[in-house]
């Protein structure tokens, strides 16, 4: 696994996405399973996300979102249609980098760097109402630095869709006031300014926002693809959000 993708997983692991926090009435609570899948044949590539168990509606919906992140990080050849299931999306990723490789003669391709996906997800909080899943990719075609991405993916616990930010939140203004204070710590001893992500003076509406044990959790994307993160407990935010 590349170093990359190692701090991408340990800036994750900071965040708290790898403690799963359950509704206190466990009954409400949905069960998760580990899912697995790796290859090195051709590419190198690792899946390891958490879907939630059964083949209830709601299960289904969530399993879908789960692995259309991961079928869209590996989508990279949009001559040909997206593949849906993690095994074909794959198959298709392995397919890619043997056409890439057959356009060179067998000495150069030998020298080639491998391709390698990694994929990595995990639920990070469950309540009565809500689950939220943060998800990562890095993708490596070989270029001078991975492509790495970052996201949650929200849902209503009690039928599966999928929520974005406006959903979530009930008090836009009063919330992105106080996330905007929290941002101007985050970025107190880096050279990014805060007008690099507001809007006549509004904070923009964070790139991926979701929950884990701790409270809220906001990402902003940077220019050098890289993310300005930071929490917020829930005792600061919960006036303002609907789950």
């Amino acid at each position: 696994m590349t170093n990359r993708f190692k701090s991408l997983k340990k800036i994750l692991f900071i965040c708290g996405f790898s403690l799963v926090i359950w509704s206190c009435k466990k009954e409400a609570a949905l069960e998760v399973s580990d899912y697995e899948y790796k290859s090195d044949k051709t590419a190198l590539i690792e899946v390891n996300i958490q879907t939630i168990t059964g083949k209830t509606e709601v299960a289904n919906s969530i399993n879908q979102e789960l692995c259309n992140f991961v079928c869209t990080s590996f989508y990279i050849d949009a001559s040909k249609d997206k593949q849906n299931k993690i095994e074909d999306c794959a198959n298709q990723f392995n397919s890619s980098y043997s056409n890439f490789k057959s356009q060179f003669s067998s000495e150069l391709s030998q020298e080639l760097s491998k391709w390698e996906a990694f994929v990595d997800g995990e639920l990070t909080y469950q309540n009565e109402l809500l689950l939220s899943f943060a998800m990562s990719s890095s993708i490596n075609t070989g270029g001078s630095k991975p492509i790495t991405k970052v996201q949650f993916l929200n849902f209503d616990r009690n039928n599966g869709k999928p929520l974005v930010f406006n959903d979530l939140v009930s008090n836009k203004t009063e919330l992105l006031n106080v996330m905007k204070s929290y941002l101007e710590q985050e970025l107190f001893s880096s050279t990014l300014k805060i007008e690099e992500f507001t809007t006549n003076n509004v904070l923009n509406i964070p790139d991926h926002f979701g929950y884990n044990d701790l409270g809220i959790v906001a990402f902003y994307e940077t220019q050098t693809n890289n993310f300005i993160e930071f929490s917020i407990p829930f005792n600061k935010v919960e006036g303002y959000l609907k789950y």
